[in-house]
């Protein structure tokens, strides 16, 4: 996965780099077919905001959280992204098995 960090008021050290990558590749455990993620931190007054935006194959996810730490942050906005990542895998794995729908399914014939 293809991480891109951006700082706004904010300077992106290596420590704060390094949380990010490894909370975003936490995100990789549950969906493989993650491609980038595009991430950007800002400061406005007392309050730190993290936005991410995921790239799937044929999908694309938003978060945004609000805390008072960036570390906070970071993980809030993980939380969330996880629980969309589980969701749409969900979503796709029941697609795949629940197959085609109604009469079609059973054939020329079978319906009364």
């Amino acid at each position: 996965m293809k991480i891109e960090i951006r700082g706004r008021n904010l300077r992106v050290t290596d420590a704060l780099r390094d949380h990010v990558e490894e909370q975003l590749l936490r995100l990789s455990r549950h969906n493989d077919r993650i491609l980038e993620a595009h991430v950007t931190l800002r400061a406005e007054r007392a309050v730190r905001i993290v936005d991410v935006t995921l790239h799937l194959k044929h999908q694309i996810m938003k978060a945004e959280e609000r805390a008072k730490s960036i570390d906070e942050a970071i993980d809030l906005v993980r939380d969330r992204l996880e629980h969309q990542v589980q969701k749409y895998k969900t979503k796709v794995v029941d697609k795949r098995h629940r197959g085609g729908r109604g009469l079609a399914r059973l054939g020329p014939g079978t319906a009364s």
